[in-house]
């Protein structure tokens, strides 16, 4: 579970007739839980009464390892707005990269239950990491009364460039202090992901002076390769459908929509543990209020 909340600051102003620019500052603030279950063999000693020997146990067990970690980050998104006609607008949107440096604990805990004999452990540990979200890059156009009036046509394209997370570095306090070659010692999962190119299609019908409603369509191509892909952060392409209502007045805007997105199937082969067929479809609601002076 990831949970961020970004506030983001904004101006705009129209520099030339037609012509508008502005620029915002992103300050997010995350939480990141994650819960994992694997099993190790693990050793255990059993004390049997006589006249059976003592022996040892080698069992299965279930590990349950436990991330809780918060981190700040920040970034800015600058863009312009240029209208053509009464009808037509070009947008470009660009956002920076944002690294969120995440500090906590890792919390690792098992228990052992195999015939007379009984073991359990838990232990919590200073954890930190890095995640760096990346550029990306939007073109947009709007056109006004397309087709008949009030009915409002947007496609957009974006480019987002994942490649910049090749992996991610966790430092946990068991892993100890330096290494060899004097750097700190760290658990690494390799992600290589790749850049994306998403395109997307919405029309908004104003049904009166102050309601609309409107329907949308994104297509998500997938920048996990099938060799790095894991459960901690899955994707698939997906195909996402949206509809919503918003409700505005000369300085407040009320919206809510529903969403459905829907992932290709990933059969994925010849990896450690990630090998089978993975869905993911999601049903996500959402809800925004906007005030503009």
């Amino acid at each position: 579970r990831v949970r961020t909340y970004v506030a983001s600051p904004m101006l705009a102003r129209e520099v030339i007739p037609g012509l508008s620019v502005g620029v915002a500052g992103n300050i997010a603030y995350s939480h990141f839980e994650r819960t994992d279950i694997f099993f190790e063999e693990v050793s255990v000693f059993v004390d049997n009464p006589d006249p059976t020997p003592d022996a040892w146990v080698l069992a299965a067990v279930p590990i349950e390892g436990t991330d809780d970690v918060t981190g700040w980050g920040y970034g800015a998104t600058v863009g312009a707005l240029y209208r053509a006609t009464n009808e037509i607008s070009v947008g470009l949107t660009v956002r920076s990269p944002m690294t969120i440096s995440y500090d906590g604990t890792y919390a690792v805990s098992y228990r052992v239950d195999v015939e007379e004999a009984e073991e359990s452990f838990e232990d919590t540990y200073k954890s930190d990491f890095e995640i760096r979200y990346p550029l990306w890059a939007g073109l947009g156009l709007s056109y006004r009364d397309f087709l008949f009036d009030g009915l409002t046509m947007n496609a957009d394209l974006q480019w987002t460039r994942w490649s910049n997370i090749q992996r991610i570095a966790r430092n946990i306090e068991w892993h100890g202090e330096i290494t060899e070659d004097g750097t700190p010692d760290a658990e690494v999962t390799p992600m290589n992901w790749e850049d994306t190119l998403e395109f997307a299609l919405g029309f908004d019908y104003r049904v009166g002076r102050s309601v609309s409603v409107n329907m949308g369509y994104r297509s998500s191509p997938s920048p996990v390769p099938s060799e790095t892909y894991n459960f901690v952060t899955p994707s698939a392409a997906t195909n996402t459908i949206a509809l919503g209502v918003s409700y505005r007045s000369d300085f407040w805007r009320l919206a809510a929509a529903l969403e459905y997105r829907a992932s290709d199937v990933r059969r994925i082969r010849g990896t450690y543990d990630m090998n089978g067929k993975h869905v993911t479809d999601l049903l996500a609601p959402s809800l925004s209020l906007t005030y503009a002076f």
